[in-house]
C-alpha cells in the first residue's frame, strides 16, 4: 500500500494525496522551496538571491534585474559588464553602450541611464544642454560613435559633434 510523504525540496503539493508532487522548476527553471513539505505553489522561491521573483503562484518567475545579467554558468545573475546595459527585466545578455549610442545619441545623457553604466562620459562627451557632446580638444568620431583627443597638429576650440581640423602651417 502506498503512503503520503511529505514533497522534497524544490516540489509541493497544494492537496493531500498519493498524487505526485509538482516541481517549482515546471513554473521556472530556478525555482525552489526552502523547506521539504511545501504545499502551496506561493512556497516556490527563486534559488538565487540575485534574481527578483516576478508574478505569483504558477506564473511567477525569476528575473535578473535591469542592469544585470543571466550568467548560466553560476545560475545567477549579474552585474553588466562595463560598457554594457539592459534596462530592462529579463534573464537576457546585457546590450552595448554603442547600440543605445548610436540609436539615439540623446538616450545617453539621461541621467536614469547612470546606473547601466552608458552615460556621455563613457564615451568622452559631455552633457551640454541635455545632449551629449564633445569638449573642445576632442573631435566626433562618427565610426565608433565617441569623441577623441584632437591627433598632434590639430584642434577644436569649441564644443560640438564634429570633428577636429588641422593646424595651418607655419
Amino acid at each position: 500500500s502506498r503512503t503520503c510523504c511529505a514533497c522534497p525540496m524544490g516540489e509541493y503539493k497544494s492537496v493531500e494525496s498519493l498524487d505526485a508532487c509538482t516541481p517549482c522548476a515546471d513554473t521556472d527553471p530556478h525555482l525552489t522551496t526552502v523547506v521539504t513539505g511545501a504545499t502551496a505553489v506561493d512556497q516556490c522561491v527563486c534559488k538565487h538571491i540575485t534574481f527578483d521573483l516576478r508574478g505569483e503562484g504558477a506564473s511567477a518567475t525569476c528575473e535578473c534585474p535591469p542592469g544585470q545579467q543571466y550568467d548560466a554558468q553560476n545560475e545567477a545573475c549579474e552585474v553588466c559588464p562595463e560598457g554594457t546595459f539592459k534596462p530592462e527585466y529579463g534573464n537576457v545578455p546585457c546590450r552595448s553602450c554603442s547600440l543605445l549610442l548610436s540609436a539615439d545619441l540623446s538616450a545617453m545623457a539621461d541621467v536614469g541611464n547612470a546606473a547601466t553604466g552608458c552615460t556621455c562620459d563613457f564615451f568622452g562627451f559631455e552633457i551640454i544642454n541635455g545632449q551629449c557632446v564633445c569638449p573642445a580638444g576632442h573631435g566626433f568620431n562618427e565610426e565608433e560613435v565617441r569623441c577623441d583627443k584632437c591627433a598632434v597638429g590639430s584642434y577644436k576650440d569649441d564644443r560640438g559633434n564634429h570633428g577636429c581640423r588641422k593646424c595651418k602651417e607655419g
